[in-house]
């Protein structure tokens, strides 16, 4: 975090300095805030961990390990349903799945997930994962190509079809709450091609349309309190610090405004309830267990 910049923001201010939760990481990824605790993911390792009153806890073990650019990875996506208990992981092993954990098995294994069923038009990683339409829809992407779509339902989930192509693959995705669309976050080469897109989950025929673009490696979206965007850039793959944080106005797209620069490669980021920002990074040196979970306090402007 040496060269960590904080930018004045029309839209959001960060409150507090940014605070190293854990560091020493292999890859972590995929920050998550489950009530009052944080889970994660090692994706270098292929374990998911909860973090409660400063103790890591390992949940499940034994993912498959995979490589994106330079950095080793195993687990991608982590999502939770709370009145069922139930987990559902996006993994990257050979060729990739999307798996359903029983929360009362834990601690447990990889091997034991029930799989979802995906109709692949290739063999790739799906990235994220995701429940719309009131817990009715589940939507995965593709690691390089397809986003894909079915009914949900905890007894009898997908199959998962494709829905739509992109070049490069849709790394993050975000529910609306107010209109039901998606956001999804379309990764890019590295080269400033990077893109947010939007859909409908529901139209019978899915035609997502471009938001914005000129975004590094985009890989992650949320939706902030007073209806913005957060994105998050990874950067380029061959050197750190390059990674951002950035606010646009999905109704004005045509400008991003820069909230953090300066990151060391991060992988993920989740915001609490009381706007608790985290951002995992994969840090300066792939395969050198430099990744970090960094928390910061945020505050929305009137």
């Amino acid at each position: 975090m040496d060269n960590l910049v904080i930018h004045e923001n029309p839209f959001v201010v960060v409150k507090s300095k940014p605070k190293v939760l854990l560091d020493k990481l292999d890859n972590p990824i995929a920050p998550v805030f489950f009530e009052e605790r944080i889970v994660f993911a090692e994706s270098g390792k292929g374990i998911i961990y909860e973090y409660r009153k400063e103790k890591v806890t390992p949940l499940i073990e034994g993912f498959g390990l995979d490589k994106y650019g330079r950095y080793q990875i195993s687990v991608l996506g982590i999502m939770r349903i709370p009145d069922k208990n139930i987990w559902i992981v996006a993994a990257s092993q050979d060729s990739g799945h999307i798996l359903m954990f029983n929360e009362s098995s834990f601690p447990t294994t990889a091997d034991k997930g029930r799989e979802i069923e995906m109709l692949r038009t290739e063999p790739s990683n799906p990235f994220e994962v995701i429940l719309v339409s009131k817990g009715k829809i589940i939507v995965a992407s593709g690691g390089t190509k397809s986003v894909y779509q079915g009914n949900f339902d905890v007894i009898n989930p997908g199959p998962l079809k494709p829905v739509f192509d992109v070049v490069s693959g849709v790394e993050g995705m975000v529910e609306d709450p107010k209109t039901g669309n998606i956001y999804g976050a379309v990764v890019g080469s590295g080269k400033k091609d990077g893109s947010l897109i939007r859909w409908d989950p529901t139209a019978n025929i899915i035609q997502p349309q471009t938001v914005a673009e000129g975004f590094s490696n985009l890989i992650g979206v949320i939706f902030l309190p007073n209806r913005l965007l957060l994105l998050l850039e990874f950067g380029s793959f061959e050197g750190s610090e390059s990674g951002r944080l950035s606010v646009i106005d999905p109704d004005r797209p045509d400008k991003s405004y820069p909230l953090l620069t300066g990151l060391d490669s991060p992988s993920g980021f989740a915001l609490s309830a009381d706007n608790t920002l985290l951002i995992s990074t994969f840090g300066k040196t792939p395969d050198a267990q430099t990744g970090m979970m960094i928390e910061l306090k945020l505050e929305m402007k009137n």
